[in-house]
């Protein structure tokens, strides 16, 4: 038997349960490797591979994870910052930023979209100098820096594919 800490909690729940927790050692190799997996971080040599069959085979998110072996949501970041788009095929289309906010819930947490206001402030942050921690707490409500970067990319996006949709109108 493997022996695993309890998670993390305030102190009054701590004061109740401060005991390790036995777990079965085939277990504990599970929640390793779970961990492991939700922890991703790709080599050049990965991001390169991705890039590939993404961009050249035309692969899907979720065929490029399962033959990697790790989540899609990793896979889809990597796309997501170096704008890798499938071969052969034209740009999808930008979807408008919306100009009222849109609140989901996620896990029970309110996930707060970006609105055209939003964006506007980003760019002019951005345009200034500032670093995605700056603008991350100069936004109403305060994002995470991590928010920032992933908007940032998406927005290059979009840009990058609103510039090959009109080469492609240009052209026909």
């Amino acid at each position: 038997m493997a022996e695993l800490s309890p998670p993390r909690r305030s102190l009054a729940a701590r004061q109740h349960t401060s005991a390790p927790v036995s777990v079965p050692d085939d277990l504990a190799d599970r929640i390793m490797l779970a961990i492991a997996v939700a922890c991703v971080t790709f080599t050049p040599d990965q991001k390169a591979q991705i890039l590939a069959l993404r961009e050249e085979r035309g692969w899907s998110a979720g065929r490029i994870a399962v033959s990697l072996g790790v989540q899609l949501s990793a896979v889809e970041y990597q796309l997501l910052v170096t704008g890798a788009e499938k071969h052969g095929q034209p740009p999808e289309t930008v979807p408008a930023t919306p100009v009222r906010r849109r609140v989901s819930f996620r896990n029970g947490q309110p996930v707060i979209g970006f609105n055209q206001a939003d964006d506007e402030l980003l760019c002019k942050l951005e345009a200034e100098g500032a670093s995605p921690g700056q603008i991350a707490r100069r936004m109403s409500p305060p994002r995470r820096p991590h928010t920032i970067r992933v908007r940032q990319a998406t927005l290059a996006r979009r840009a990058a594919r609103l510039e090959a949709g009109a080469q492609l109108a240009g052209e026909g």
